[in-house]
């Protein structure tokens, strides 16, 4: 058994687009370490204009892990 496939890395998964957050939630109730990177973007409606968290890679999430898992 090698040493290297027990130290844990990070790995950038694809997901569905539109679904970063929910398989966010989803490592994270299964114990992974997992890291979304999002930004404050101002979405204009007709009527207004709102600030939301936008992800910064969209389709991925970035969780970190060994090889054997």
């Amino acid at each position: 058994m090698s040493v290297c496939n027990s130290i844990p890395g990070w790995f950038a998964l694809t997901v569905r687009p539109n679904h970063e957050h929910a398989a966010t939630r989803g490592l994270g109730n299964q114990g992974f370490e997992t890291y979304l990177p999002v930004y404050r973007a101002r979405k204009r409606w007709s009527d207004r204009v709102r600030q939301t968290d936008a992800v910064l890679f969209p389709g991925y999430v970035f969780c970190r892990f060994g090889l054997r898992e």
